[in-house]
């Protein structure tokens, strides 16, 4: 289906429709099911580790380390940080936390002990797993700076409380903490995945550039991620055979381009993922195009540069067909010279997104013609609306004038970090046998970001209070999802044709707490 757009009234709106449904599965889910149809598939490959797991040993070991986490009292909500370089174990500890329910932090391994300190204060890791060093970065000496204590007393992952930290936290050391770690742990499959889970339960924090030179936090959920994964599998995998494909990342785990578009898109295909270096190193990832007959490959244009400025002629890269390209802007005679130097790798695909979205917002196509795929980031993927307003006014712009872009999927609140979609408090709200109609809106607050504001529309000759409301929701949604502000109202603001106007029961909410 074609893209809806307002381009040919001259405005900068387009909105990328889809007739396929969003899911509903978690990620822990995922994995336990490529266990199951897939089990002696290659899941991926760490080529420095000269380590190769199937799905089926990938998913046992993320039972093993889930279980340990559990034992070192770490559960549902609480954080686990991974501090480290590309390597197997940051794959294991990302599907590890989902099957329990715990957030895994992606820490930047060029952190130093201010930054490391400042974002685990931020987010109040309850374990951190971590290298011991790479090249110059000691990450032992990095968390002995912090504080003695912190490895002193912490060879069995007990949690060790500083006073450079707001919380008691578990650490564990790679490489040799962590095999001996994972083998204390008997796996019972059937008692590691947590059943209550919940697709949009938030799973995984994510850090980005701060405007204050501190970085920023980003909440992210299974739905955000499996989504974002699945619908840019969807366009960049078009047309090709999918049985044994094996795809090459070298950009860091630690960023959503190696996390989401690497190791979620291989497990949702039941593809290969190829680790060529700890760190992005051109002629290892040549090498590793050369030695698993990788048919895909992801850099942003640096990596692409330096990938063409090696000796190509030492490598076969004939196995490739295709190329993922994000990061930062690319200059068409980058693409002219990918194209001139690796024939087969036809299609390079353009993608433009933010660590906030998933991280993809946009995505070129094989289908697009040659001039777009070399000047444009592409069109939005399903689901999702774009604009380009002004910046101070926030008027939508004509084509062709620069300004702010905004993206929107499905409208969501954000409360204290949680992820909170309205649709489904509303329709939960819904079952309530006296509850006609039910809308929920986001109000600003100082600590939490946003509070929820229910407005709700009672059957006839029923009544409801907002205690009994609250009563109703509790052990049955989330206590965050559950509304602070409950007002009952004979009708709702709407349109000449009906609909809802939600801006307006928004500003009825800040006249009400005023």
């Amino acid at each position: 289906m074609s893209s809806i757009s307002r381009q040919t009234l001259g405005y900068s709106y387009t909105f990328e429709p889809s007739l396929e449904p969003l899911s509903a599965q978690t990620i822990g889910q995922l994995i336990r099911e490529c266990a199951e149809d897939s089990p002696d598939r290659t899941a991926v490959v760490s080529a420095h580790q000269h380590i190769t797991k199937t799905y089926a040993e990938l998913n046992s070991d993320a039972n093993k380390l889930a279980i340990g986490l559990k034992g070192l009292g770490c559960g549902r909500g609480d954080r686990v940080g991974i501090w480290a370089i590309n390597c197997y174990e940051w794959v294991v500890t990302q599907y590890a936390t989902v099957k329990i329910g715990a957030i895994m932090v992606n820490v930047n391994p060029g952190y130093r002990a201010n930054e490391l300190q400042y974002a685990l204060n931020l987010v109040g890791c309850h374990t951190l797993i971590c290298c011991q060093q790479f090249r110059t970065s000691n990450y032992c000496e990095i968390l002995d700076n912090i504080s003695p204590q912190l490895l002193q007393n912490n060879t069995d992952g007990n949690a060790i409380q500083c006073d450079k930290l707001v919380k008691y936290m578990s650490v564990i050391v790679l490489p040799d903490h962590f095999p001996k770690f994972l083998d204390k742990f008997i796996v019972y499959p059937e008692c590691v995945d947590d059943p209550s889970i919940q697709f949009d339960d938030p799973i995984n924090i994510q850090f980005t550039s701060g405007t204050t030179g501190n970085p920023k936090a980003a909440t992210l959920t299974h739905h955000n991620i499996i989504q974002n994964a699945y619908l840019l599998s969807k366009r960049s995998l078009e047309g090709l055979e999918l049985n044994g494909l094996t795809i090459c990342v070298p950009p860091p785990l630690y960023h959503c381009f190696g996390s989401v578009l690497g190791s979620l898109v291989i497990a949702l295909r039941r593809a290969t993922m190829v680790l060529p270096a700890p760190v992005f190193n051109a002629n290892k990832t040549l090498e590793a195009i050369d030695k698993y007959k990788c048919h895909m490959v992801y850099g942003t244009p640096t990596m692409f540069v330096d990938i063409l400025a090696c000796d190509l002629t030492k490598y076969d890269t004939t196995s490739l067909v295709r190329g993922i390209m994000g990061g930062s802007t690319c200059s068409p005679p980058l693409l002219d010279e990918i194209h001139k130097r690796m024939p087969t790798c036809a299609h390079i695909l353009i993608i433009y997104g933010a660590t906030e979205c998933s991280p993809l917002v946009t995505h070129t196509s094989v289908r697009d013609s040659p001039e777009r795929q070399l000047k444009s980031v592409g069109r939005p993927i399903e689901h999702l609306e774009i604009k380009i307003v002004e910046p101070t006014t926030g008027a939508l712009l004509p084509v062709g004038v620069s300004g702010e872009i905004c993206a929107r999927g499905h409208y969501m609140i954000i409360r204290g970090g949680e992820n909170i979609y309205p649709k489904e408090v509303e329709d939960f709200l819904m079952t309530h046998p006296f509850i006609a109609d039910a809308h929920v809106v986001g109000i600003p607050d100082k600590r939490l970001g946003e509070r929820l504001a229910a407005y709700i529309k009672l059957k006839a000759d029923d009544v409801l209070d907002s205690k009994a409301v609250k009563e109703y929701c509790k052990g049955k949604i989330s206590h965050f999802k559950i509304p602070e502000s409950i007002e009952f109202v004979p009708d709702f603001p709407r349109t000449v044709t009906g609909k809802v106007q939600k801006f307006k029961l928004r500003e009825l909410a800040l006249k009400q707490r005023a």
